[in-house]
């Protein structure tokens, strides 16, 4: 069986239906209270597809860039993955990561895929955990700044709070870069493991996680040539994030201008690290129509249907294509 199909075998189905039912609640919520039906069809019958295909392009950038990034921390390591793999894989991913309540889904079938076809965990660990810090440092501080500095969003209820929140995962997060961090981070763990040794027995997860932080702290001792090159990438990252937003609410006529957009996906990601419904399903959807109703007022309906474009993308360009890979592997020698 290959690494593809040994990724599927996850997710309690109780709890998952439950995750289901919460998404389509969410939707009909949605629905009842604030969208026009007859609107929404309107909006979506008169899309600019000028715009959506932009949104698509910048959607493939977006991509192409992380994959390479991700490729490019690998090669740093010694690890040697060819690109169209690491793409293939990234791609499946966003499948579990749609099927999956949040994309921390897609990251551990990134990681399961990736070391079954090198056997190198630890590498492969920290390289995907070392990647999403950099990710939710920039959208953490991209939410703060927001929040702060857009008078529109400022005036949220709960705004202030949620200023608060991302400004805290920003400095948390920022700790974790350096050498102390993740020696501190290690310390923790370890005094864990003290309280339940009692319990259970710890000798052999003590020796994982020191060949985990001691791989951790030699990966934040990379040359500076290459966090630059990384943290340039992350940030582009984020920009072609914003790139679809922008593209996508311009296709269905939000014109607002593109700062909005780097506020708004940020905001939106800090929303969804919850994992409450797959894919975010349903809490993307009303997260969207509530800040740029609320913020902007703009129409549920337009809102709604910016939101659509997201999922669509995800969906066809995300799932659909990672679906296909996923019933029908390439060949290993790829």
């Amino acid at each position: 069986m290959t690494a593809e199909r040994d990724a599927g075998n996850r997710a309690n189905p109780i709890l998952h239906a439950a995750r289901i039912i919460l998404a389509l609640a969410l939707l009909a919520f949605a629905f009842l209270r604030f969208v026009d039906t007859r609107a929404f069809l309107e909006a979506i019958r008169h899309l600019d597809a000028r715009f959506f295909l932009l949104a698509i392009a910048s959607y493939l950038v977006w991509r192409f860039v992380s994959t390479w990034q991700m490729v490019y921390l690998l090669r740093s390591r010694g690890l040697i993955i060819p690109f169209r793999r690491a793409f293939r894989v990234q791609t499946i991913a966003i499948l579990f990561s749609t099927a999956l309540p949040s994309d921390f889904a897609g990251a551990a079938a990134t990681w399961y895929m990736l070391s079954k076809d090198s056997g190198n965990r630890t590498v492969i660990a920290n390289t995907l955990i070392h990647l999403r810090l950099l990710s939710l440092i920039v959208v953490a501080l991209l939410a703060c700044v927001g929040l702060v500095i857009d008078s529109q969003l400022a005036s949220l209820p709960g705004s202030h709070l949620l200023a608060g929140f991302a400004g805290l995962l920003f400095v948390g997060l920022c700790l974790t870069l350096s050498t102390s961090g993740v020696k501190l981070v290690e310390r923790i763990c370890l005094a864990l493991l003290s309280a339940i040794g009692k319990l259970i027995q710890t000798g052999r997860l003590r020796e994982m996680l020191a060949v985990f932080f001691a791989e951790a702290r030699f990966l934040r001792r990379l040359p500076v040539g290459s966090h630059v090159i990384l943290w340039s990438a992350t940030i582009f990252v984020n920009l072609a994030a914003a790139l679809i937003a922008f593209f996508s609410m311009r296709a269905a006529a939000i014109l607002l201008p593109f700062s909005v957009s780097l506020w708004l996906v940020a905001l939106i990601a800090v929303i969804q690290i919850i994992p409450l419904t797959p894919g975010g399903l349903g809490v993307r959807e009303v997260s969207i129509i509530a800040v740029l109703k609320n913020a902007y007022g703009i129409m549920p309906e337009k809102a709604l249907a910016f939101a659509t474009l997201i999922l669509l993308l995800n969906l066809v360009l995300g799932a659909g294509l990672g679906g296909y890979w996923f019933l029908f592997p390439a060949k290993q020698s790829e």
